[in-house]
């Protein structure tokens, strides 16, 4: 249609070069946060450099989301904060958050350890009863949320239990008992005697039930032992008991005797005194009376008296026993016994 004004129709073509928008790259730096050790991720946040932004645009407008692999229930340390999303198109953005999030250990109070530790019997060996470490609720993880040492953990007694950091700080310390060990006396051994007019019995050896670990005892050093025949007169395999009492040795000091006293716990003979006797007689005046016994003195290895027989002679042998002491004058024998 042709132009009212200068009358010209038709139509042209012009080409013009258009450059395309590019985002503009800016880096913001993650805010450093600092969290303890079982609480929530709090929200995170991060700075933007003076004059980043154009065109009157706002760090909210950015729509930036930021993240990080750390939980409420992880470990202990540094955790990097990096981009998740972002709503604006404007600008191309780079995280700077290496290390910006820091978890720190817990303070570990003595509530969280208030569960007494059972007490153990003595083994021998050292003993490590589990410990219960609780955060409210929630059971802590040995080896993970905390570590335990102990001490005094092997003797009868009072042994102590560390528990130290780990994603907890500070220490805590308890204790349990071990207790000792029950011990039986089994059997005893005793030496033979000569006859004393006594029932006392010389221990020689004492054996147990209820040792622990391959542990022995010794005699005299950490027990003493007495004994007692059930007779004291002459005889073979005389039964006797024996009483036992256990010193204060590290090793006797982990074990209680059900029983100090076992009766016939063994056997022993007691054998007759092996005596000598010399006698000499003097020659008396015939007087009517018998023979004094005075007139006899008697070499010994005994106190007892002895008791005396009379002989005849009998062409200088020993002859005929006479009934008692002999009163006529003649040539007699005597012979004495104790």
């Amino acid at each position: 249609t042709p132009d009212a004004n200068t009358g010209i129709s038709g139509s042209f073509t012009h080409d013009y070069a258009i450059t395309p928008v590019v985002a503009k790259p800016i880096t913001v730096t993650a805010k450093h946060v600092s969290v303890v050790y079982g609480e929530a991720i709090p929200a995170l946040d991060f700075d933007v450099p003076t004059d980043a932004l154009v065109n009157g645009d706002t760090k909210e407008g950015l729509g930036l989301v930021l993240a990080t692999d750390a939980t409420a229930g992880s470990p202990v340390g540094s955790y990097d904060i990096t981009w998740a999303s972002q709503e604006t198109e404007n600008y191309a953005i780079t995280v700077s958050g290496t290390k910006q999030l820091t978890i720190t250990a817990k303070p570990l109070t003595a509530d969280m350890a208030a569960e007494d530790i059972a007490a153990v019997t003595y083994t021998g060996l050292a003993q490590t009863p589990a410990v219960t470490v609780k955060d409210g609720e929630k059971t802590l993880v040995s080896g993970t949320d905390y570590t335990v040492t102990y001490s005094g953990n092997t003797n009868a007694g009072t042994a102590k239990v560390t528990i130290l950091a780990g994603n907890y700080s500070g220490s805590v310390e308890k204790s349990f008992i071990i207790e000792k060990a029950a011990l039986t006396i089994a059997s005893a051994t005793f030496a033979d005697k000569i006859y004393d007019g006594k029932d006392t019995a010389t221990v020689t050896g004492v054996t147990f039930d209820g040792l622990k670990n391959g542990e022995t005892l010794t005699l005299g050093t950490d027990f003493t032992a007495t004994g007692a025949f059930h007779q004291e007169n002459v005889g073979e395999n005389v039964a006797a008991d024996v009483t036992v009492t256990l010193s204060s040795t590290d090793k006797a000091n982990n074990y209680r005797l059900t029983a100090a006293t076992l009766e016939n716990a063994g056997s022993a003979n007691i054998t007759p005194v092996q005596t000598t006797l010399e006698l000499t007689a003097k020659d008396a005046v015939y007087t009517g009376s018998a023979y004094d016994a005075k007139n006899i003195s008697k070499v010994s290895n005994v106190n007892d008296a002895p008791v005396y027989t009379y002989y005849a002679d009998n062409n200088g042998e020993k002859g005929a026993k006479l009934d008692g002491a002999p009163v006529n004058a003649g040539t007699y024998w005597v012979e004495g016994y104790i």
